[in-house]
């Protein structure tokens, strides 16, 4: 008996990509050990309108870090490299860390997956910048890629959340009479511009006997 109909909608399949940008030592002497090179990878999983990033670095000395994670965009006339972050290194000189973005807008920063052209971890000392490791899409890095505009995840709202309590203190301390009660005489210090008014203060009846 076949059941199957032909007015059944069959689900659609969901699409999914994943690539690898191996990422190789450029800049000497950031070797955990002599004999091993540093080398890792950078994966890009994209799926529907999600994209997955993942870093896995091994053999890499953590003493001379900071080391950051930068996406190199340089495809239909973008020319920017993205900061995801800084690296954390173990003591064996290994990482791994994954993040999840939508795939048009990288790090909230308005740039698409399908703009990256290569990934690199790097040090950055003001201006300069040291090529720790990079690893590219194609066989060729853009040319000049070191002096793209960088641009990373905005951090306003994060830091108006961070103000906010103090915002709220100060504005406490403007509006609220500072009222002093001793304990031993139960003497109230009212301010002298609110001594007039005696309306404006709230006395507990147990204390205006005193």
């Amino acid at each position: 008996m076949n059941l199957y109909r032909r007015d059944k909608k069959l689900p659609t399949k969901k699409n999914y990509s994943r690539y690898f940008v191996i990422l190789q030592e450029e800049e000497k002497g950031y070797s955990l050990a002599g004999d091993k090179l540093p080398s890792g990878y950078a994966k890009f999983e994209i799926k529907n309108d999600k994209c997955k990033i993942s870093y896995y670095v091994q053999n890499l000395k953590k003493e001379l870090g900071p080391y950051y994670m930068i996406l190199i965009c340089s495809k239909r006339d973008v020319n920017k490299l993205i900061k995801l972050g800084e690296m954390n290194i173990d003591d064996y000189g290994r990482t791994e860390v994954s993040f999840e973005y939508g795939a048009d807008n990288i790090a909230e920063t308005g740039i698409g997956v399908d703009k990256i052209a290569g990934a690199a971890i790097l040090k950055l000392s003001d201006s300069n910048i040291v090529s720790v490791m990079t690893g590219f899409t194609s066989t060729e890095a853009p040319k000049g890629w070191r002096n793209f505009e960088m641009v990373e995840r905005k951090q306003e709202e994060q830091e108006i959340e961070q103000e906010q309590p103090e915002i709220i203190e100060e504005i406490q301390n403007q509006v609220e009479p500072e009222v002093e009660v001793q304990e031993n005489d139960q003497e109230i210090n009212v301010p002298p511009e609110l001594a007039e008014n005696k309306e404006e203060i709230n006395v507990p009846p147990e204390l205006t006997e005193n």
